[in-house]
């Protein structure tokens, strides 16, 4: 259940800003070595600093590099567990290499293992949309059928306005009829990719979750 609970957890995380501004007064009172860590505990790499140098270059105010550097070096051991690497990646977040060596490969295996999750799970949304856009097509399609069927029936309908009406309806069928083959197909890729999501997320939870 708790693994369950990951899953769903994770799956609700918000993609991070590529940009976080400084105002003037955040430059004047940064604390640097504090920032760095921040930054790196977000994900974001060290580059990131050109980004705080530029805003606060605005406001004439200097960023100490040298601090900014010490902080993002102490967030980036923190920041890189497994745990935080499964969360990048089931969030679809870049993996942005901030790790030391030692801690690389660990947050390498299960970002990847969360990337998988995410990939899958957008291939289930797409298939699932794909096909309600083709069910509300031939929604629409079944209700111009029902109308010009009603419109046909009608006795004071004049032979030439029945001849538009009919070939409109031929053409409406037709449409319905080649929509259903097409539905037949978008039905078969949600299962399929809901199939490999859940054999993926299966795979997973054994490898990485037993016994949580």
């Amino acid at each position: 259940m708790r693994a369950l609970l990951l899953f769903s957890t994770c799956l609700t995380l918000l993609t991070l800003s590529a940009c976080a501004t400084m105002t003037a007064d955040q430059c004047a009172a940064a604390d640097w070595q504090a920032v760095g860590y921040e930054d790196a505990m977000e994900g974001r790499a060290a580059s990131h600093l050109q980004q705080h140098i530029a805003a606060c270059t605005d406001h004439g105010i200097t960023a100490n590099e040298t601090n900014y550097m010490a902080g993002h070096t102490q967030g980036a051991t923190a920041f890189c567990t497994p745990t935080n690497g499964f969360k990048q990646g089931i969030g679809g977040k870049p993996n942005t290499n901030i790790c030391p060596d030692d801690l690389a490969n660990a947050f390498s295996v299960t970002y990847e293992a969360g990337r998988g999750l995410y990939t899958r799970k957008r291939a289930v949304t797409q298939a699932e949309n794909d096909l309600a856009t083709l069910e509300r097509r031939m929604q629409a399609l079944e209700t111009s059928i029902s109308n010009n069927e009603n419109a046909i029936a009608t006795l004071g309908l004049s032979q030439a306005n029945r001849s538009q009406v009919q070939a409109q309806l031929n053409a409406d069928r037709s449409e319905h009829q080649r929509l259903s083959k097409q539905r037949k197909r978008a039905q078969e890729q949600v299962r399929r990719t809901e199939g490999d999501y859940d054999r993926y997320r299966t795979r997973v939870e054994d490898e990485f979750f037993q016994g949580s």
